[in-house]
């Protein structure tokens, strides 16, 4: 059974495209660069909701948007239909 205190919540999408992956390589750097831990890291300091765009803030949240395909465009065309619902958080993803 799964520990409530141990979970954390991701997209089916998310959660297929991150698979077993914890970092990534930085191609301008080559250095292995983690990804974004929500247990651990607030969203703020990595991301910023800009309209349905999720705009990385640091080199953690480049990865992260890349590697978990965030800004595909059917994923910003889902966030801009929630929007214009009211059923997406202006102020946060």
């Amino acid at each position: 059974m799964a520990d409530e205190n141990n979970l954390a919540f991701a997209c089916v999408l998310c959660n297929r495209y991150k698979g077993s992956d914890v970092a990534s390589i930085d191609p301008l750097s080559g250095r292995a660069i983690p990804l974004f831990n929500p247990r651990t890291e607030k969203w703020q300091h990595y991301f910023r909701l800009v309209g349905p765009v999720i705009e990385p803030l640091t080199e953690v949240g480049w990865v992260t948007t890349r590697i978990l395909r965030i800004n595909a465009a059917e994923r910003v065309i889902e966030r801009q239909v929630l929007q214009s619902l009211a059923r997406y958080p202006l102020g946060w993803p």
